[in-house]
């Protein structure tokens, strides 16, 4: 993930950390260390920055996404829907939207950015909207929100209408 500064941001799923980089690849520094209160983290996979500078960070053993300022700052936190894990998800925002893989079930979960979970779309399959281990996720300068279907070989391209 890359800031409009051009700082870059590498979720380091073994240490459970992301480390922060320049442009020109020198270490900035890092968030997080591992844990499970806030601002910890067990196994970060998926980020995603919005318009105000927040990093999304998917805290896939802790079954939760966080929320952080870009300085490490914890903001909130929410978890994920029983009987979901957040196991390989990534995590991507799009105004007031945050969309989150869920490759264990085939689907992909919207979120406002309070954590209220609006809604969802996918199941297991191969046809159009359907989805067999969902990974990558990110929103295009179209509006439309782009899905990595790893299992598929394919990536779909969903206009996406929130209520």
């Amino acid at each position: 993930m890359v800031d409009e500064e051009g700082v870059v941001y590498v979720a380091d799923t073994g240490f459970s950390r992301v480390v922060k980089y320049s442009r020109s690849g020198a270490r900035l520094g890092e968030i997080g260390r591992q844990g499970s209160g806030p601002g910890e983290m067990y196994g970060p996979v998926g980020l995603a920055i919005d318009e105000e500078g927040l990093l999304y960070e998917a805290d896939v053993d802790n079954r939760r996404l966080q929320v952080l300022g870009r300085d490490g700052r914890y903001v909130r936190a929410w978890g994920i829907p029983e009987g979901h894990t957040v196991d390989g998800h990534h995590v991507a925002v799009d105004g007031d939207w945050v969309y989150v893989t869920d490759p264990l079930h085939d689907q992909v979960l919207v979120y406002g950015k309070g954590g209220e979970l609006i809604g969802g779309w996918g199941r297991e399959g191969g046809g159009k909207g359907e989805f067999r281990r969902p990974m990558g996720i990110g929103g295009g300068p179209d509006g439309r929100v782009y899905v990595a279907d790893s299992r598929n070989n394919r990536v779909q391209r969903f206009a996406v209408e929130v209520p």
